[in-house]
């Protein structure tokens, strides 16, 4: 996957990990506070959480809360979480922005959800991601190339098309293998494959050989690097209806596997 973008991941993540460490020290601050300053009855449960009163005695206290939550909520707005449970947590923070009487036992809860959020990045969740978020650039790059089809650029419109598949398989194949693409491909005994040197036909291989893609697809998106390589030289037999195919073709392929992954 890009370096950037797994650079700038991996910063987020050591960020969310942070402000965890510091959510379970302000949640046992103000669970012991509140204990102290409105009730000491042992009745803890009881207790009224729309009608208790917070003392001015633990004010900073609930200044680093609040300090605290607009962190969390900046850190999750850079985060690709909109399509997942863990969305739930940014209207959580909202909601106790507005809420002047901001509890403990409510800090402890975005606590938790924030500690199980990073659980999944590092089960996993995290490549998907990174993944999924690559592939909408990939698409960004896809509507791109519509754009210069519609003002008649096709050979730009086709290219652009390519090039967008390209970069979306090779972080797919980056996060499936240790060796890049690079470091050429291993266990193909097809000769009439190896002829072919291109970086798309070699991602196309690999990836068959990883079981990402089928044979059918494999071959196909051979044709469109060879479809590239004519357009790169300026071939001048291609239409624009097999260019339009194209990009309709790799826009529909990079939708349905990010809707997989």
């Amino acid at each position: 996957m890009d370096s950037k973008l797994l650079q700038y991941m991996s910063k987020y993540i050591r960020q969310l990990t942070k402000l965890i460490g510091l959510g379970k020290e302000l949640s046992s601050e103000y669970l012991i506070s509140e204990r102290r300053a409105n009730y000491a009855a042992e009745d803890y449960q009881g207790i009224d959480y729309d009608t208790y009163f917070e003392p001015l005695s633990y004010s900073d206290l609930a200044l680093k809360s609040l300090k605290w939550r607009t962190q969390c909520r900046s850190l999750l707005h850079l985060l690709p979480i909109q399509n997942t449970v863990y969305k739930e947590l940014l209207d959580l923070l909202a909601e106790s922005s507005k809420n002047k009487r901001f509890s403990g036992i409510q800090l402890q809860e975005i606590t938790i959800k924030l500690d199980a959020l990073l659980e999944d990045y590092q089960d996993g969740l995290l490549d998907s991601m990174i993944l999924t978020i690559e592939g909408e650039s990939s698409l960004n790059y896809v509507e791109q190339a519509k754009e210069f089809f519609d003002q008649e650029y096709y050979g730009a419109a086709g290219l652009i098309a390519v090039s967008a598949l390209e970069g979306f398989l090779k972080s797919i194949s980056k996060s499936m293998l240790e060796e890049s693409i690079n470091d050429g491909i291993k266990g193909i005994s097809n000769a009439e494959e190896k002829e072919d040197k291109t970086v798309l036909t070699k991602l196309a291989n690999q990836l068959k050989c990883q079981n990402y893609i089928d044979k059918k697809t494999a071959s196909k998106i051979r044709e469109w690097a060879k479809l590239r390589n004519k357009l790169a030289h300026g071939d001048l037999n291609i239409s624009k209806d097999l260019v339009r195919e194209l990009i309709i073709e790799i826009d529909n392929f990079i939708s349905s596997r990010i809707s997989h992954i």
